[in-house]
């Protein structure tokens, strides 16, 4: 049989006549053409990884039959009588191409995922390379510049060292957290693809250089039942859609059309929920982590207070439980384990005297392993049982509990209240937990079928929400705010805040350490995608990992500016190194879950006020776009002397053993960095700050800006300098540039208000 072309005005798509592979995708509108080796291309219509390691790509038949104008089945023979069958189409509706894909195992072979579409033979977009970027949801957002050069080539593609090759979702920490990714030509267009899932089960979002030179772009599904023959029957499309303009911008606006449909918004934004913990969203100006908590660290707490000039959210370290729980795998059992509690009351008492919060850090789904553990037996057949091999960068090899397990939920809810009880906790935060884990258990005896992940994703949030019942009947209807690490789509009913790191690396470990090098080199950064697409429906962002050190380097003004800009609480972080030395007083490693180099590092005053600054910005006029807005476009602008700056950072805040510990480098970075946003029809706003150590004037067009973000003409401009009143620009909006002189170090805000 002939090729195939399906094609309408904005996609033509040819179908390889002999082997059914995609060797043709165009952007019409814009002239792109997302495969450059069509031969390559066409040698390779999909790839099959059973859980040996083998990867099949061969096939004994392969049959097409075309229906219409629009639509191709294909229809493969395998070895061992495996069998697949494919449908391609053109949505009439949307013009976009949909693929569906069905694999047969009726002898029961170990399938690990299967890669279709699998799409090989890509290469550059447009005429300039530094111009195509891939855009991936990689923990929250990253994007990749002229990604056919700078792209190391992969190892394989079932080792994922390198990005993206295993981007599992949903997985907050090594995986995906969304379901789209993107391909685009800046200014000219792109080609966008996603799986549009509404039960979020377990998938990856692959996009890769290979080491024979073309860059590759696959989407693996999971089998949908292990326990009986592992058939792969996902019940969801995946989706390739021609974009127009080529920022990450039109890609996430795409997937923020149809997520926002999804039952993980169904509660509405933020501003609606009258369940919500005001004081999280609007009375804290920033965030501590890991603070000792069995330990008296009054004083840093009180200086820590007055330099923040609000009520700060203190999240104590994990070493309370009755029995040890470190850093260092030590870990409590059962219920017993956990009580009492070993909180230091002096640093309890401090907390509520400055008004401040406390949230406690657990390892809530961790069980000590031990026969000397609580309730050990019970612990160690709730284990949760992943399949092998894991198929992302984390080994999973923390003894997890499984969610869906009674024994589980038993002692979850248990613990939680108790904290409420005994100690009146104003939210928990909760490490390696819901969203750094595979969502996928293989048991047979813990209540749901071997391999269901949308049963343990629908486990997990069941497992939270009757958490946070029992907890608010102790705390006698307050909401007390659930917390984890890292955050994915499928649990934002589920908490109200998250930790993530990735806006301080590369002087942060964790999450980003597949782009560290990329991020050294220019060719990656981090982009607020997740929250683009869900800030005014999602959970705060705590991110920084700050020190109050000037010995950090001056990069820490850069990081914390983008966590605020972008919605996010700034953080101080005391996990892995010390409190700053104050006067004669020191935190001492003996004393600490983690075993950390000891350093006569002092608070730097300029930079303590500038995180003051920060944090009163934070919950002052700013505070309804910051906590509750919809992140837009940034307006277009022009800065008057150097764009960018130089500032060097000195990673000493991680592990003594990891890669990055007390690197040195420099980044650099925009002199002045801008955020836009919308607060319901009520006000748009644009938040500006200017890093350089001068003042600064800058030029903006906020017409496009206004318009991108649906607020229309008739609006009076207002500047808002911190701390000061509200003044009046003289000019009222006509869609002229602004031209402003910004302070340094300060943040503004530009506001738009009806007349």
């Amino acid at each position: 049989m002939g090729h195939v072309r399906l094609e309408n005005a904005r996609l033509s798509v040819v179908v390889d006549g002999e082997t059914g592979a995609v060797r043709a995708i165009e952007n019409r509108v814009a002239g792109l053409s997302l495969i450059a080796d069509d031969r390559l291309a066409a040698a390779h219509p999909f790839m099959l990884i059973l859980a040996d390691g083998t990867i099949l790509r061969g096939w004994e038949s392969c049959n097409l039959e075309q229906h219409g104008e629009s639509e191709v089945q294909v229809a493969w023979t395998l070895e061992r009588g495996l069998s697949m069958r494919a449908l391609q189409r053109l949505d009439s509706a949307t013009g976009d191409i949909l693929w569906q894909v069905e694999l047969s195992n009726p002898e029961g072979i170990a399938v690990a995922a299967l890669a279709y579409p699998y799409l090989t033979g890509i290469g550059r977009l447009g005429d300039v390379p530094a111009k195509d970027e891939l855009v991936h949801p990689y923990a929250t957002g990253f994007l990749v510049r002229n990604p056919l050069d700078a792209l190391p080539p992969i190892v394989s593609e079932t080792d994922g060292q390198q990005p993206v090759v295993l981007g599992l979702y949903p997985e907050g920490f090594s995986g995906s957290t969304m379901q789209f990714m993107a391909y685009n030509a800046v200014g000219r267009g792109g080609f966008y693809i996603s799986t549009e899932d509404t039960e979020g089960r377990e998938k990856w979002l692959n996009f890769y250089r290979h080491p024979d030179g073309d860059l590759r772009l696959a989407v693996w599904h999971s089998p949908t039942n292990y326990a009986e023959n592992r058939e792969i029957l996902p019940p969801y499309s995946t989706v390739l859609a021609a974009l127009d303009g080529g920022t990450w911008y039109d890609a996430a606006d795409r997937y923020k059309s149809w997520a926002l449909a999804q039952p993980w918004a169904e509660r509405g934004p933020l501003w609606a929920r009258d369940d919500r913990p005001r004081w999280l969203f609007e009375t804290v100006g920033l965030c501590t982590f890991g603070i000792n908590p069995r330990h008296d660290r009054a004083p840093w707490i009180t200086e820590i207070d007055r330099i923040a000039g609000t009520p700060v959210l203190h999240l104590l370290g994990p070493s309370w439980p009755r029995t040890e729980a470190n850093y260092h795998n030590s870990l409590p059992g059962g219920l017993e384990d956990w009580f009492p509690a070993r909180f230091h009351g002096a640093n309890l008492d401090v907390i509520r005297a400055n008004g401040d919060f406390v949230v406690p850090f657990e390892f809530n789904l961790l069980f000590g392993k031990g026969e000397e553990k609580a309730d050990a037996a019970e612990g160690a057949r709730a284990l949760q049982l992943f399949p092998a091999p894991t198929l992302s960068r984390d080994a999973y090899d923390f003894p997890y509990l499984c969610p869906a397990c009674s024994f589980t939920r038993k002692l979850h809810v248990a613990r939680d209240r108790a904290l409420i009880e005994q100690h009146q906790v104003d939210g928990i935060y909760y490490d390696i937990s819901v969203n750094n884990v595979r969502h996928i258990c293989i048991s047979g005896e813990h209540g749901h079928a071997a391999g269901d992940s949308s049963a343990i994703s629908s486990a997990f949030k069941t497992l939270l929400a009757e958490t946070a019942t029992a907890m608010r009947e102790a705390a006698d209807g307050r909401t007390i705010p659930q917390g984890t690490e890292m955050i994915n789509e499928q649990m934002i009913p589920s908490v109200w805040f998250y930790q993530a790191r990735a806006d301080g690396s590369p002087s942060t470990p964790f999450e980003s350490g597949p782009f560290v090098q990329l991020i050294k080199d220019g060719h990656a950064e981090k982009i607020p995608l997740f929250s683009y697409v869900y800030h005014e429906y999602g959970p705060v962002r705590m991110d920084g990992w700050a020190k109050l050190s000037r010995e950090q380097g001056d990069f820490i003004y850069f990081v914390l500016s983008q966590v605020f800009l972008q919605g996010g609480l700034i953080e101080l972080n005391y996990e892995f190194s010390s409190l700053e030395d104050l006067e004669d007083r020191r935190d001492v490693s003996a004393e600490h879950y983690w075993s950390f180099d000891e350093r006569r590092f002092t608070i730097d005053p300029e930079l303590a006020q500038f995180v003051g600054r920060l944090a009163r910005a934070r919950i002052g006029s700013a505070n309804r776009y910051l906590a509750y807005g919809a992140m837009c476009r940034p307006a277009p602008i022009t800065i008057e002397g150097e764009p960018t700056l130089e500032l060097a950072y000195f990673q000493y805040n991680s592990g003594q053993d990891w890669p990055g510990y007390e690197a040195r480098g420099t980044m650099h970075v925009a002199t002045v960095l801008q955020t836009a946003w919308r607060y319901r029809d009520e006000g748009f706003a644009w938040l500006l700050l200017n890093l350089a150590t001068e003042e600064r004037t800058v030029h903006l067009e906020l017409g496009s800006s206004l318009t991108n973000g649906g607020a229309g003409s008739g609006r009076q401009l207002f500047l808002v300098m911190t701390g000061e009143a509200a003044r009046r620009l003289d000019e009222p909006f006509d869609g002229r540039p602004l031209t402003l002189t910004l302070p340094s170090r300060c943040p503004i805000m530009i506001e738009a208000l009806p007349v």
